[in-house]
């Protein structure tokens, strides 16, 4: 596996994205509802909340939509924000856009079901050059241009990678190596 992101670029990223945060909401009439999309977002959520200098409320939304490293093209919603989001403004944090089919699905979702007053989106990483179906992320820690799927800081691959404290492209024979380890257990 490679690194493509290191603990302290990844630290450096989240007070930035924490800053740019801060400065966007500390005028909000409402305190804003922090919302992850678990599990990936969880270690950039935890982290960014605890850089935060303003009052808020957390919450999170659970969503599924892979099968090993392919996009099933379905998302499933396992669970929904228990929080009352009508009309107050979501941070609604991402760790990964790549194609936007995800959370395009997921906007459309809060938007119909909640009717929040706006959703600001941010994403640790974005796939470069993706189409991202037309999706606006408000703030990005990086645009990535390697292909490969990513384990590590969240990122997982059949829930393993997500403790891993740098990120880490993976190739075919990467992720073959971690469906042999969880075959013997």
């Amino acid at each position: 596996m490679k690194i493509i992101l290191k603990e302290n670029e990844i630290n450096n990223i989240v007070k930035d994205v924490s800053n740019k945060l801060t400065i966007m909401l500390k005028n909000e009439k409402k305190i804003p509802i922090f919302i992850g999309v678990m599990r990936g977002a969880l270690n950039f959520m935890m982290d960014i909340i605890k850089n935060i200098n303003i009052d808020i409320l957390i919450d999170y939304i659970h969503t599924s939509s892979y099968i090993e490293n392919k996009s099933s093209n379905k998302v499933n919603i396992k669970y929904d924000p228990s929080i009352k989001i009508e009309n107050r403004t979501i941070v609604l944090i991402e760790d990964f856009i790549d194609t936007g089919f995800s959370i395009n699905f997921l906007i459309s979702f809060l938007k119909k079901k909640y009717n929040p007053a706006k959703i600001i989106l941010v994403s640790l990483l974005e796939r470069e050059n993706s189409s991202n179906n037309h999706i606006n992320i408000d703030i990005v820690g990086k645009k990535i241009k390697n292909n490969h799927f990513l384990i590590g800081y969240g990122l997982d691959f059949m829930e393993i990678g997500r403790n891993y404290k740098n990120i880490y492209a993976c190739s075919e024979l990467d992720l073959n190596k971690i469906k042999n380890k969880i075959r013997e257990y």
